[in-house]
C-alpha cells in the first residue's frame, strides 16, 4: 500500500509540477529534483555503483548518465551519445 501511494505521489508531482522534492515540499524551481536532508546526520546522494563490465553492458546509455564505478574508485558520466558511450571521469581539482 505504501508503494503504491509513493508512485502514485510521485507521479502527480511530477505531473503537475516536473518537479520532485525528496525531504523537501519545495523544490527549487529551477529542478526537476531537488534531495535535501534536513536531520541532523546529514546525508547524502548514493549513486549507482557498477564495475567496468556492468557500465559496459548498459545499453544504449544516456547522455549525462552518471554512476559510480567501483573499479576505477571514481564517479564517470557518459558524455557521449546512447549508440556511441564515452566514460569520463569526474575529475576533482586534487586529480
Amino acid at each position: 500500500m505504501k508503494t503504491t501511494l509513493l508512485f502514485l505521489s510521485l507521479f502527480l508531482a511530477l505531473t503537475l509540477s516536473a518537479q520532485v522534492g525528496v525531504g523537501t515540499i519545495a523544490p527549487d524551481a529551477s529542478s526537476i529534483l531537488d534531495v535535501q536532508s534536513n536531520e541532523p546526520a546529514k546525508k547524502g546522494l548514493l549513486l549507482p555503483r557498477l564495475n567496468n563490465t556492468q557500465r559496459d553492458g548498459i545499453t544504449t546509455p544516456a547522455n549525462g548518465l552518471i554512476i559510480y564505478n567501483t573499479t576505477e574508485k571514481c564517479v564517470e558520466v557518459n558524455i557521449g551519445t546512447k549508440t556511441a558511450p564515452e566514460w569520463v571521469r569526474v575529475r576533482t581539482t586534487n586529480d
